[in-house]
């Protein structure tokens, strides 16, 4: 293995990296500077944090999509399952949903910094590591960890696809919760019907 930082093998596993808001790449560098400013770059490796503009929108959706399916279930669960006050849940909601997301500002960005690095999306291309640099090379390289140009282009993933994902797992979290939501009206309906 090489000595370079960013070609060396990670002490860390990528969901170790995200967990503790660390580059993709390496998985040394800090992602932060402060509670919410990002690094431009990775400071151990040099990898470009935000390679285009508007790259961390999909974490935004992210982070709103947790925040409302969080909200939701708790809120079903405090009102018709533990029968507690509607106003008291519902002010603990919203307090939730306003200290939540600035928590999980950072990881949603890490999450998604690390997913689109490691599926390939095209604004790295130029910053990968384990790309062979010879596109005309179809061979797997002795090193392990390593790839062809041809083999990055046949399981590349292109932006487009990688919204469409996010967009699919939005929908299963959505239809997950309609049905956690129809389970409690039919727990609901059964327990007043019995009692």
């Amino acid at each position: 293995m090489s000595s370079d930082p960013a070609v060396a093998k990670p002490a860390r596993s990528r969901a170790g990296a995200v967990l503790t808001l660390r580059c993709p790449r390496c998985r040394e560098g800090k992602l932060f500077l402060s509670a919410l400013r990002m690094r431009d770059t990775c400071p151990h490796c040099g990898l470009t944090l935000e390679p285009e503009p508007g790259f961390y929108l999909g974490s935004i959706y992210a982070n709103y999509a947790l925040t409302v399916l969080l909200t939701t279930l708790a809120y079903l669960v405090l009102v018709f399952g533990y029968e507690l006050p509607k106003q008291g849940v519902l002010a603990g909601c919203v307090l939730f949903t306003m200290i939540f997301p600035v928590w999980f500002f950072r990881y949603a960005r890490a999450v998604w910094l690390t997913i689109m690095y490691s599926a390939g999306s095209q604004c790295f291309l130029g910053q990968r590591t384990d790309i062979v640099a010879d596109p005309s090379s179809t061979q797997v390289p002795a090193e392990e960890g390593r790839f062809t140009r041809s083999e990055v282009d046949s399981f590349h993933s292109d932006d487009g696809v990688a919204g469409g994902m996010i967009v699919v797992v939005i929908c299963i979290a959505f239809l997950v919760l309609v049905s956690l939501m129809i389970g409690v009206v039919i727990w609901t309906m059964r327990s007043g019907a019995g009692s």
